[in-house]
Formats: structure tokens, sequence, C-alpha cells
């Protein structure tokens, strides 16, 4: 145990032997709690010390660790650093960037090293900017630190080159390399970034002429180093000085011109040289504009001379090694660079021999773990392709006779890409990491996406194609290709169109015993999801145009129920199922109702999976045709419901609340389920004559008793557990459902029930926002003309009364910002229904309400004061009914007694107290208010000349101006932007320097 202590370091040793036990093997737990430690002493005022004296240590990794604090410290504590500090530190990290070359230190350590330099530089502002390279590159040969001065007076960079070593040519190449990297993490600044790029460029012609002229002279392996570091600075550099700030043209001929060179000097190298084809590959993907029509037909020359056929001979081996994957890489960019003339030339040998080995590369691709990129790049040519020709499909102006070939080439393709996405034997695929399992679902959905360009090209061909060999490997009980094909059905189901073809093959699958045999011994469990998903997937467009193929469809799914790892997937694609088809599955409804009880009491059964399946038999529920009939299949399922709220009564009763919490989740879940799955169809045509009826059924007929029994079922679970936020939340998401029907129904209960289980919910509760927001929803709902309840008035004098209590608890509305905002809101949707509810009342609440909202508008807090303006706006746009002249006076009055204090709170707010984002929230208040009462310009004038107006240096006829604009010109908004920026400005003046 002592092994596993990690003791507060106290000297420099002591720090160093840390460092030395990072980098032993270990317990994770003891290499976390390692970090931790470092982690303090790397961001301590002693970390540029302790990165001085580490690296002078003996052992590398301390070393690296030394470099690693100095690239930690200059990140996080640069602004620290006076000017003669950064000198200094500049000065230190030469010194130890000429040691660890001379020393021939890792190159991990060199290339921290050279990072650290490359952000030290880009933090420069004026300093060591235009000659950083030639800077170090002299230091590296005088092995010393050169004065900055002494620069102009020394051997030009150019000459000095030559003379270095290949320890120094290559640190040089590193630095040059990190420059960029580190540029591309930092912000913008195209004017910088491009004057210090054109630098570093100054010095590739002479780097490359050295590392040229070196070729010759050193074994393949050295050269292969540098060449590689050059074009990867290359590319870095036209990466972020060209592409990156296009629009700053200098020289831009010349640069073009140097990269060509470089590119045709590398086309030399591929042969003898594998570093060289893999920096070729990677231009060819990633800056693809350096490459002319000379060089395109110099690399098709290559590919199919005799580097590119002994290549494609070395091929045929069953598993690519890495001459192979560079071949395959070149291949592969050069068919995207050139691929718009490939396309159209389909059918010319050249073309063909290179279209040729396309394909063959994608047939030899295997082993993915070992040529991801080799696959993505195969892959993303094919989309570009399918792409191009799909655009053409649909171009009915031009002649396009290569689409033929080209749907020919794309069904090929797809047919070679479909064996890559198979998932390897399961002890195979136990060994990849989850970074390459991650990776290969990427690349099964990158598939997908080129699956469905297919269609509107190849037609119909494709879908027959996959059935054709799913059912193929099902006869050979291929389970892994049989997964691998409904994976790419699957993703081909939001394309169909529909026609009768596709339908014909598609009932072959459904017809067949595909969805039976999955469920036979052996079969793994990967391939079963599929064929679930695949009943999922083809719901909607596909077998619910085919009832007579449903049925069989709800048996296939059945018996995934009782598997543990089929459970959840098995009943989300039941619910789909039913969801899609809810008329065809109107006599299978009794058939459900009985998996549902049968499956309930299983072993596999989770509170998701019964939850989805209630819904799932709920939804069937909203084509029956009579309420009453709706009522008798929903009160069947309400009975198995009550069975866990009576299991969920006797955990609590025998104390075993995490079982009752179980069971109330479980029911409360499946109440959710079942009212969101059995709501009105968003298309359903709403008859207005009808709406009577269907509110005397539900609200003063049958429907009311089952509406009680769903609502004590809600009851007796909020007694259960009435400290519970989640269970709390989970009931008004069950009466949240209600809200948004837009007929009424079983799950649409009574205002009065509602507003009765907010005002049991404590003003302590946790989720007491959460809630707030909801109670927000349903008073909004409630102001719907469509709405059947009656009238709202004592429900709305409740929910002000609770409001209120809510208020008084938080004092002031920063206490808690959330909670005062959503409590706002909802008074706020009460004003919208009827702005009475505040506006007529004259007792110490409505006046609490009064005073809390204006100083939610005066207070700091953001969400609170846009909701209070919102709600003033609302109170003050609010114009009662006409003939009610004693409510016209009422509002007069409460405006009255009012209006100064809400001025002289939005006043406070227009002299620059506010955000710049709130002035539009809080502008809409003085819009209305303007155009309402006459006082309004008195109040402003008054609030503008109190005491204690924040912004005295303001003078009156700025004020008076204002007042003047704010009554006469209809851009509210602009005019307290305007006073706003003056009075922020003034503000300015009078914060002393």
């Amino acid at each position: 145990m002592e092994d596993l202590e990690v003791q507060v370091p106290q000297s420099i040793a002591e720090a160093e032997d840390l460092v030395k036990r990072l980098y032993q093997p270990g317990p994770p737990s003891l290499t976390h709690r390692l970090q931790e430690e470092l982690q303090k002493l790397q961001q301590s005022t002693e970390g540029w010390r302790l990165a001085d004296i580490l690296l002078g240590s003996d052992d590398n990794n301390v070393r690296f660790f030394g470099a690693l604090t100095f690239y930690v410290k200059v990140n996080s504590a640069w602004e620290s650093l006076t000017e003669d500090d950064a000198s200094f530190l500049l000065d230190r990290l030469i010194t130890w960037f000429i040691t660890s070359v001379s020393r021939d230190d890792p190159g991990s350590v060199v290339r921290k090293l050279c990072s650290t330099l490359a952000l030290l530089f880009l933090r420069c502002a004026d300093a060591w900017t235009d000659y950083c390279l030639s800077h170090l590159i002299g230091c590296l040969h005088g092995e010393k630190i050169v004065s900055t001065d002494s620069l102009p007076h020394s051997p030009s960079a150019s000459d000095t080159l030559p003379r270095l070593s290949h320890q120094q040519l290559l640190a040089a190449l590193y630095f040059a390399t990190s420059l960029a990297e580190e540029r591309q993490k930092l912000p913008r600044n195209p004017q910088n970034d491009f004057q210090r790029s054109l630098a570093v460029a100054l010095l590739l012609t002479p780097l490359k002429m050295v590392i040229h002229k070196r070729k010759f002279e050193q074994k393949v392996s050295f050269v292969s180093r540098y060449v590689k570091s050059l074009l990867q600075l290359r590319y870095l550099l036209i990466r972020q000085a060209w592409a990156y700030y296009a629009q700053i043209r200098y020289n831009d001929a010349t640069c073009i011109g140097d990269i060509t060179q470089v590119t045709r000097a590398l086309l030399e190298c591929v042969a003898c040289n594998d570093t060289a084809g893999e920096t070729l590959a990677e231009l060819l993907h990633h800056c693809i504009t350096v490459f002319g029509p000379p060089e395109l037909h110099a690399i098709s020359a290559l590919i199919r001379g005799i580097w590119g056929q002994q290549r494609l001979n070395d091929c045929e081996s069953l598993f690519l090694d890495r001459k192979g994957i560079i071949f395959c890489d070149v291949l592969q960019g050069y068919a995207a660079a050139h691929q718009l003339h490939l396309v159209q030339t389909l059918g010319s040998d050249t073309t063909d021999e290179i279209m040729r080995m396309v394909h063959f590369v994608i047939r030899r691709l295997d082993h993915y773990e070992t040529a991801t990129e080799t696959y993505d790049y195969a892959l993303d040519y094919w989309n570009n392709f399918a792409d191009h020709a799909e655009h053409c499909t649909f171009d009915t102006s031009g002649n396009h006779p290569w689409l033929p070939a080209a749907r020919n080439h794309l069904l090929q393709a797809a047919g070679e890409w479909m064996p890559k996405i198979r998932y390897p034997p399961q002890d195979e695929f136990d060994e990849w990491d989850a970074e390459t399992r991650t990776s290969f679902d990427g690349l099964r959905n990158d598939f997908g996406v080129f699956l469905q360009k297919l269609p509107a090209t190849v037609g119909p061909r494709l879908l027959q194609e996959i059935v054709g060999l799913t059912l193929a490997s099902l006869q050979d009980r291929a389970w892994l290709d049989i997964e691998a094909n409904l994976f790419c059905l699957g993703t081909l189901s939001a394309t169909l169109t529909g026609d009768y073809i596709g339908d014909v093959t598609l009932t072959q699958l459904f017809s067949s015993e595909l969805f039976t045999a999955v469920y036979t011994a052996g079969v793994p469990r990967m391939t079963r999801l599929a064929a679930i998903d695949t009943i999922a997937r083809f719901s909607g467009s596909f077998l619910s145009r085919h009832p007579h193929l449903l049925q069989a469809a709800v048996n296939y799914l059945s018996p995934g129920l009782s598997y543990t790892a089929l459970v959840d997937e098995a009943a989300s694609a039941m619910h789909t199922l039913c969801i899609s088809c809810r008329e065809p599955l109107v006599l299978a409804f009794d058939y459900l109702v009985e998996v549902c009880a049968r499956f309930s009491r299983g072993p596999t059964a989770t509170e998701r999976s019964k939850a989805l399946l209630l819904g799932a038999a709920a939804a069937i529920t909203q084509a029956l045709p009579t309420d009453a009939s709706k009522d008798e299949a929903i009160s069947r399922l309400v009975t198995l419901i009550e069975i866990d709220v009576a299991k969920a009564r006797e955990m609590s009763a025998a104390g075993n609340l995490k079982e009752c919490h179980i069971a109330s989740t479980s029911v409360l879940q499946g109440l959710y389920s079942m009212a969101s799955a059995s709501r009105a169809p968003e298309d359903a045509i709403i008859g207005l004559v009808e709406d009577k009826s269907y509110s005397n059924y539900w609200h003063n007929g049958g429907g009311i008793a089952l509406q009680r029994r769903i609502g004590d079922c809600l009851n007796v679970i909020m007694s259960l557990l009435p400290e519970q936020s989640g269970i709390a939340e989970e009931v008004f998401s069950v009466l949240r459902c209600g809200f948004a029907e837009r007929v009424p129904g079983p799950f649409v209960l009574p205002s009065a029930f509602t507003v009765q289980t907010f005002l049991r919910i404590p003003l302590t509760h946790p989720s007491l926002a959460q809630i707030l927001a909801v109670v927000g929803e349903f008073v909004s709902a409630r102001a719907k003309d469509y709405n059947p309840f009656p009238s709202f008035a004592e429900e709305g004098h409740k929910i002000i009364l609770r409001i209120v209590e809510i208020f008084r608890r938080l004092e002031v509305p920063g206490s808690d910002p959330e909670v005062a905002q959503n409590s706002i809101d909802v008074l706020d949707h009460l004003a919208e229904y009827d702005a009475r509810f505040l506006t007529e009342e004259d007792h110490e609440d409505i006046w609490f309400v009064v005073d809390f909202t204006i100083a939610a508008i005066r207070g700091p807090a953001v969400p609170p004061k846009r909701s209070a303006a919102k709600l003033w706006t609302t109170l003050i746009g609010f114009t009662p009914p006409p003939l009610h002249a004693e409510s016209i006076q009422r509002r007069k009055i409460f405006l009255d007694n009012v209006g100064e204090a809400l001025c002289a709170a939005l006043v406070y707010n227009y002299a620059g107290n506010a955000a710049r984002d709130d002035l539009d929230w809080l502008s809409e208040p003085l819009k209305k208010l303007v155009g309402t009462h006459p006082k309004t310009n008195e109040w402003l004038s008054k609030a503008l000349r109190a005491p204690d107006f924040p912004v005295p240096a303001v003078d009156d006829v700025a004020k008076d101006g204002f007042v003047q604009h704010a009554h006469i010109m209809s851009n509210t908004k602009q005019v307290v932007y305007l006073f706003w920026s003056k009075c922020k400005d003034k503000q300015m003046v009078q914060v002393p320097h």
C-alpha cells in the first residue's frame, strides 16, 4: 500500500521522483494521483523553476516532463510575464533547445521544446517576428545563443543550412512544423499570420535544396524523415497562409510554382521511398490545388506503370502491408483529385484501367483496424462519385452519355463495400479498442449515407440486390453477412417511394423465415437486433401499406421480449410499429394487451420496455371509432398500471423505499408512454361541431371514471414519494401530454386536478423550477380557443396565490433566478389569457407581485429581468372588452399606481445598467406604455431627474431628447439603444484611468 501513496513533494528532488514514478508501470489510481500532484506543481508559481531544473536531469522522461511544463506555463501564465521575463525565458528555451539537440535527446523532448518555442514566438507581438527560424538555425550552427542584433551581420540562413548536422537540420524542421501546428490552435490574425508564415516560407527553398542534395549521401530511412517533415511543413504552411487567408495575395504565382517543383521532386522519390508515397497521398487528399494537369498526368503514369503494377500485385495478399496501403492511398487520392475527368471519360482505356484498380482496392481492403484512413479515403471518393452522378441524373439540360456506366460502377462499388462493413467474428472484435470500434461504426454510418444517394441514380436494382444477398445469406446461415445486409437495407428505408417493384422485393423479405430464424441458437445478438430494427424502420414506409404482413411482424417481435439482451429494442420496435400502423392493427389490440400482461410479470421486463409496450397498445386505441371504445381499451391498460401502484404501496408500507421507487417510476413511465402514444395525430381533421360531444364524454360523461383512475394513480405515487424530485417531474410530464392534446381525451385531465397537484409541491422542492415551467405550459394551453374546460377563474387565482408564496420565500429575484423567471412566466401566461387576473385585484398579494416583478427588472439577474419585462409588456398591452367599462377604468387605475415605479426601473436599465442584448426586451414595455398612458412622459422625466439617476454626467438636453423621441418615434428600440449608448460612454468617462 505504501507504493500507492503520493506525498506532496517538498523539494525538486522529490518532484523528480514523482515524475519517474509517473512513467513506471502502476495501477491507474496511482497514475491519476501522480498526475494530479504534478499538475499542481506545473500550475504553481514554482513551475518555471521546476521546468528549468528538470530539463537538466539525466532521465529522458524527466527531461520531457520539464519541456512539457514549460509548454503548460507559456499557455497558462503568459499574461503574467513582463517583457524582460519573456526575453529571459526565450534565451533559456533556446539554450535548452541547443543542449537537447547536441546531446541527442529523444525526439519527444526536442519536439516539445519546439512546440514551446513556437508558442512563445506566436505570443510575442513585436519581438522575434521575421527571423525566428533564421535565428534558431544560427543558434544551432553556433551551438550558442546568437544575439538578434548580430543577425544582419551573420551568414544568412541559406548559407548556414548546409553546415548543420543531421540532428540540427531535423530540429529546424521540427520547429517549422510546430510553428504551423501551434498557430492553428490560436485565434486568427490574418495579417500577422501571413507575415510570419512568409518568414518561414522564405527558407523552404534552401531547406529543400539541402535535403535534396543529402538524399544521395545518406541512408534512405534517414532521408525519409526529412522528406516527410519537409512536406508536412509545406502542407501546413500552404493550408495556413494560402487556404485560410487566400484574400491576401502576395507573390501567389511564385509560391504555387515553388510548391509544384517540390511535388515533381516528390514524384521522383515515390518509387524508392515509402515516406514520399505517404506524403504524396496526403497532399492529394488535402491540397489538391497544387496539382496541375502535368502533375496529374505524371501521377496517372506512375500508377499505371511499373510501380503501380508492382504495388497492385502486392495487394493480392490477404493483408495489406504498408506498401499496399500507400499505393491504395495514392490511387484514391489521384482518383479524388481527378474525379470529374474520370467520371466523364468512363469507357476510355486509361480511365477504365484506373477504375479497375479502384474497384480492386475496395475488394482487397481488409482488417479495418490497421487501415482506417485508407477506408475513409476510399469511401469519400465513392460518396463524391455518387453525388456527381445523382446531380447529373436530375440535370435535364445536358447530355451525359457516361451515366449508364456510372450506374454500373456505383452498383459494383456498393456490392464490394458491403462485406467491408460486416462486423468481424466476436473473438476478433473483442480485441479492438474503443476508438477502433467507434471509428468502424462511423464508417458504417458513412457507407449508409453513400447508399442513400444511390436509389435516385440506380433505381430499384440496389434494393433487389441487397434483399437477394440477404436471402442467399439466410440459406447459408451467414449471420454476420445478414446483419450487414440488414444494416444496408435499413439505411434505404427513408428513400422508398412506394413503387411496385420495391414492394414486391420487400414482400419477399418479410415473408421469408428470416425473422423467426434469428431466434434460433447461435445467432449473434447484433443480427437479432438488426432484424428487429428492420421491422421498426419499415413500419411506416412499407408495412403500413401492407396490412396482411402486420400480424406476422407483431409475432416476429414478441419472442424478442423474452431475451434480456433484446427486450428494450424489441419493445421499442413494437412501439414504432403500432404508432405507424394504428388502424390496421386494431384487431391485434387484444393480443397486445395479453402480451403486456404476461410480459410485465416476466423476468426480462424493464421499466422502459414495459412503458414502451403500454404505449404501443395505447397508440392503437387512437384508431378506435368512438370515445366509449377508447375508454374501454385504455381502462384495460390502466388496470395493468394499477398493479404497479399497489406494489408501490406495499413496498412503501414495508419500508422498502428502493422497490417503492422502482414501482413508482414504472407507473409514471407507463402512464407517460400511454399518454404520448394515444395523442391525436397531428394531421387529424378536427370538426368544430363535434367538440361539444367530445367535451361532454370526457368531462361530463362516461370518461370521468377513467380520468379519475388516472388521477388517483398520480396522487398515490406523489403521496408515497413526496420529496423525490424525479417523481414530481414525471408526474408533470404525464400531465403535460394532456396540455398538448388538440381534442379532449382520457389524459386531458381537468384543470382543477393539475392546479391541485401544483399546490402540493413544496416551496423547497428541488425541481420547483422545472415544475413551474410545466405549469406555464398548462396555463398557455388553457388559453387556446379550442380548449373545452369551463371557466378558469378559480384555478387562476389559486396559481397566483401560490406564485406569491414563492416570491415571498425568494424575497429577491436574484436568490434563485431560474425559479423567479419561471414563476414570472406563469404570471405572463395568465396575463395573456386574461390580464384582469392581476390588474383588477386590489389586495396585498397583487401589489407584492408588482413590487417583485419591478425589482426583477431593476435587478442584475438576466432571466427574471427579461421575463418581468415580457410580463409588463403583456399587462400594459392588454385591452379589456369594449363593453366592460368598469374593467377599463380599473386598468387605468392600476397603471396610474404602478407607472412611476415601472418607468424608474426601466430608466435605470436604459442608463447603461443593462446588457446590450437585454434592451430588446426592456424597450417593449416602454413602447406599450407610451402608446397607452398619457402620464408616461411625466414618469420618464421624473425618473431621469431623480437624485439617484445612475449617470449624472448625462445632461438635461439628452434626457429631454430621449423622452421626446420615445413619444414620437415608432422605433422605440433604436431610441432606447441610442440613449443607452450615450450613458455607457459617460460611464466610461467617469471611471478613473
